[in-house]
């Protein structure tokens, strides 16, 4: 058995918890901050992974599937859930040396989001769907919690729950016409809410948790220079624009314009102007200015520079994934520290990414702070979530 405070429940299609396993050889998870997660489980006992494995028929299809929910103990020792989700897919089965071992690989419940679309006309038959966009208004953590109960609930998992009216993240309106709820969410949460979809333990509800970022700066610092950090690489993400114009419709002269632009960005590299074709809204809609306003400042949050630092961490007592820190809290990093013990290259930012495994060997983990690092593999990807954007926005947006 491996002790690391880790519980890994089983659960069947209906949410229920079916059992548990203590021994399992690893486990490795990837918490993403708005996005989905993963996670794979390696077992070696008969007797778990027959528990794990889906019902599979005659044709090989998966009838009745399963998955897990993850506990671990938090700072005043109580076990507390960090991440939930199905499997997807059949494992892979290794046998070698008189021994079988199991892999379970998955995706965390936040994918209920990315399987979501937003439609017009959410609680109407898709025959009485118009052309038309469900307007949503408020702050930010009401508008999605406004979607995905609307659409998640009614139409894709009634086990879901849009949580409780929390009033987090700035005021604005929202409109959305076959647009992915995952997409959508991210575009509305911006930097100022945190949320994901877990299993409640009380009712074994999807629930969609939202949350404000926490300030964990004194607390939690990731440095070479506290032995926090084993290897580090820092980078930054170019500014790709930060000075928009958008227009709205309207002929000739009485066509709309606005301008927005981040003057920190603008400050440190110039004036990069780029422009958003807007022209779907009416001149005298009177969401104009908050539709417009959403927009520019959605663009600018894209893509304006930021730096990002990656770390392979050590595990300390007081420094432990999804008990001390988690996606979304805001934490500080700096590479060194000055003669007078003064942090060189001080940055406060949020967490995106925290990638933890655990085996016999220990844990080990890594953790990015700040701007996504783009491989070449992971740009090429934005590019075409870029270019899949604008072609779906001939019918979203028209």
């Amino acid at each position: 058995m491996i002790d690391h405070g880790i519980q890994v429940y089983i659960r069947d299609i209906d949410r229920s918890i079916i059992g548990s396993t203590s021994t399992w050889a690893s486990l490795s998870v990837v918490a993403r901050r708005n996005d989905v997660g993963q996670w794979t489980l390696v077992i070696a006992s008969p007797e778990d992974a027959a528990l794990l494995t889906p019902v599979i028929n005659s044709q090989g299809k998966i009838t009745r599937n399963r998955g897990i929910v993850l506990r671990r103990e938090n700072v005043n020792g109580i076990p507390a859930t960090f991440m939930s989700g199905w499997l997807a897919q059949e494992p892979e089965i290794e046998h070698s040396g008189g021994e079988t071992v199991w892999t379970f690989t998955g995706f965390d419940d936040t994918h209920l989001m990315r399987r979501t679309l937003c439609w017009p006309k959410p609680s109407a038959a898709v025959t009485a769907q118009t052309d038309t966009h469900d307007i949503r208004s408020g702050p930010a953590s009401d508008r999605i919690r406004g979607y995905f109960n609307a659409n998640t609930v009614v139409r894709v998992d009634s086990a879901g729950n849009g949580g409780a009216v929390l009033g987090l993240g700035p005021s604005a309106i929202t409109q959305a016409r076959f647009k992915g709820l995952l997409e959508l969410s991210q575009e509305i949460a911006g930097r100022a809410v945190n949320f994901k979809v877990m299993q409640r333990d009380s009712d074994r509800a999807l629930y969609l948790y939202q949350w404000a970022p926490a300030d964990k700066r004194l607390d939690v610092q990731f440095s070479p220079a506290l032995g926090t950090v084993q290897s580090w690489s820092a980078t930054s993400k170019d500014s790709t624009g930060n000075t928009v114009i958008t227009g709205a419709g309207g002929e000739m002269e009485l066509r709309v314009f606005r301008r927005y632009a981040d003057a920190n960005d603008i400050t440190a590299w110039g004036v990069y102007e780029v422009f958003k074709d807007r022209r779907d809204i009416s001149p005298t809609d009177p969401n104009l200015e908050d539709v417009l306003a959403v927009d520019g400042l959605e663009f600018l949050e894209e893509n304006v520079a930021r730096s990002s630092f990656t770390a392979n961490i050590s595990s300390a007592p007081d420094a432990r994934p999804f008990v001390h820190y988690a996606p979304g809290d805001l934490v500080r990093r700096y590479i060194d520290q000055d003669a007078n013990g003064q942090p060189i290259g001080l940055v406060d930012d949020l967490i995106e990414t925290v990638e933890a495994s655990w085996s016999a060997e220990g844990e080990t983990g890594s953790i990015q702070i700040g701007a996504p690092m783009e491989n070449l593999d992971e740009l090429m990807a934005r590019q075409l979530r870029l270019a899949m954007r604008r072609i779906t926005d001939l019918e979203t947006r028209r």
